[in-house]
């Protein structure tokens, strides 16, 4: 087969010519590896019949120190074996060509793959330059004359690292160690074909231990698409070599593994939305005890008591990160161990007395239905169900509307604003203010600079000329600053003070609401008996989606349904 040459060749014969062997140098072969028998072989071959059947292919170059002025393209086997056996003054027969450099290689590699028992490594770096030369499967398939399948197969072998590819041409190891080996990451590589070496492990030994750190893809939790055409998903090895590890598993442990701590982080981000802790599951975890909340049986806590578990701050959900259920979640969970013994003692305290209670009303009816006689002081009152502890982030949203409730009070008229002011001084909470920001919001409101070490008399005379507005604008500044640094105590007492109506100075709005989880968006609901209003199935479907749709629609019902609807933990009178 003629080797086909690029449209810019510029091939040109200068005919068959006897050449000596001390004439030609080595040129640019392809092939790194001669097998010993098969070069001793060919040698007895030329030994036998004195001369070459098949000519060397050389090229006219610039003459160098050694007085070599041919460069071989093709033969150098044929060329070896002659000039070792005849001397190097001998003559041959060669084609002589006028080759360009990418012309000497092309041919040189093209010959190589048509006329040598090439090995398989020689054949995939063959194929892999004729691809960066034509850039196209298809013509390196024409070119080579192979099926397409076979420089598939031949330009994957190009993933496994020099050094395989070595042993391979070198005999080492067998074609099925490096097309298993293939699979593998760079950087895996050499240890594991270092470990085929020492133990001369077969190529079914090596695959089991390759097969042992997979992982199945078929049981990965994270989406898949990327893994299609990847080099380390194991179904591309089993379209395309013999020797394979079967379809559909990862050969790279750390990327699956990134991928899987990648898609748990999700989850976790989503379950966040929706409850208030979300833990991990994790292989031999000591920590985390979830216990599973349930309304009845015999852990139960009770129908009224699981509501108002859902807006405490250990409520909340799991998410496996154990081989066997990688990615489950567990909802309804109770992360206070302590708090759920407590619940679930009240709660079965709870049925026992109406247990009682029924069996003692049964007693005195004696069997007809009607009561003879009354117990005093009747059954016990039902206890109060409520959360044990409320979200860092809700505490400090509940302490920063009082603070601007308290502010706007205060501030209502100069009477309680100069009460208070009074009050700050002389307790010595008047150390909470804030003079630098006092004095950038002076300088805004007066357009006048005050320095910290101005004297009585200077500022007394400033402030002689500050309006009666302006002045009242800064007292209450001057309120609003220490109310933001006070001690939260005295925030709730100054509330209770001035007798401060939740109900009528709170309202339902976007950030409140964003700032819950679902689940306490649903027992704020719950609470403020919004089911009662549009039923319970309408507040069903309305929490159900994503909490952005909910958010939404629960808004538009600020005004109506829910207005007035305070949470009891914006209750200051209760600690």
């Amino acid at each position: 087969m003629t080797a086909p040459l690029p449209p810019e060749a510029t091939l040109h014969s200068l005919g068959h010519q006897k050449v000596k062997c001390n004439r030609i140098r080595r040129g640019r072969n392809p092939r790194t590896y001669f097998d010993p028998a098969e070069m001793a072989e060919l040698k007895e071959g030329i030994r036998a019949v004195g001369y070459l059947i098949h000519p060397i292919t050389v090229r006219p170059v610039p003459i160098d120190a050694n007085g070599t002025d041919l460069e071989l393209v093709a033969g150098e086997r044929r060329w070896t074996n002659f000039c070792e056996l005849f001397g190097p003054n001998s003559e041959l027969d060669a084609n002589v060509l006028i080759l360009s450099d990418e012309e000497a290689d092309l041919i040189a590699l093209i010959e190589n793959v048509h006329s040598a028992k090439m090995s398989p490594t020689e054949e995939a770096e063959a194929a892999h330059k004729l691809l960066m030369r034509y850039q196209d499967r298809d013509e390196v398939a024409l070119a080579t004359g192979w099926p397409r399948s076979m420089v598939d197969r031949r330009l994957a072998l190009m993933q496994c690292i020099p050094e395989v590819r070595s042993a391979l041409t070198e005999r080492k190891i067998k074609l099925g160690h490096a097309e298993l080996l293939a699979i593998l990451d760079a950087e895996k590589q050499p240890a594991v074909l270092a470990r085929v070496l020492e133990k001369d492990w077969s190529v079914g030994v090596l695959k089991n231990n390759l097969m042992s750190i997979t992982q199945k893809l078929s049981v990965a939790i994270f989406d898949k698409a990327d893994c299609t055409n990847c080099r380390h998903n194991s179904s591309l090895q089993a379209a395309l070599f013999a020797e394979n590890i079967g379809d559909g598993s990862c050969s790279h442990p750390s990327c699956y593994q990134q991928k899987t701590i990648g898609r748990l982080a999700e989850i976790k981000a989503e379950l966040e939305q929706e409850v208030q802790r979300v833990e991990y599951l994790e292989p031999g975890e000591g920590k985390t005890i979830p216990i599973k909340l349930v309304s009845s049986g015999a852990r139960a806590v009770g129908e009224v008591q699981m509501n108002a578990c859902r807006s405490c701050a250990n409520y909340g959900a799991t998410v496996s990160a154990q081989p066997a259920s990688m990615g489950v979640i567990e909802r309804e969970i109770c992360f206070d161990s302590q708090c759920h013994t407590l619940k679930q003692g009240e709660y079965l305290k709870e049925m026992k007395s109406k247990i009682d209670s029924q069996k003692g009303v049964s007693s005195q009816t004696g069997g007809s239905g009607t009561k003879r006689s009354a117990d005093k002081g009747g059954t016990s009152a039902p206890r109060v169900a409520k959360a044990s502890s409320t979200r860092q982030a809700i505490k400090d949203h509940v302490e920063k509307t009082w603070r601007r409730i308290a502010f706007m009070l205060t501030t209502a008229n100069s009477a309680t604003s100069a009460n208070f002011l009074t009050w700050l001084t002389l307790t010595g909470n008047i150390r909470h203010f804030d003079s630098n920001r006092f004095r950038e919001t002076y300088t805004k409101l007066t357009q006048q600079k005050f320095s910290s070490t101005e004297e009585p008399s200077a500022g007394m005379a400033m402030f002689g000329e500050i309006s009666p507005e302006v002045f009242n604008k800064l007292r209450d500044v001057m309120a609003g600053y220490a109310l933001h640094q006070l001690e939260i105590r005295h925030v709730r007492n100054l509330l209770s003070y001035l007798q401060a109506d939740l109900t009528q100075l709170w309202k339902v709005d976007k950030a409140f609401l964003e700032l819950l989880t679902v689940a306490e968006i649903e027992a704020y609901c719950n609470e403020v008996g919004l089911g009662d209003v549009i039923t319970q199935e309408a507040l069903k479907k309305l929490l159900t989606g994503k909490k952005s749709a909910i958010v939404e629609a629960l808004l538009t019902f600020s005004g109506t349904h829910l207005a007035g609807k305070v949470p009891a933990f914006f209750d200051f009178t209760k600690k």
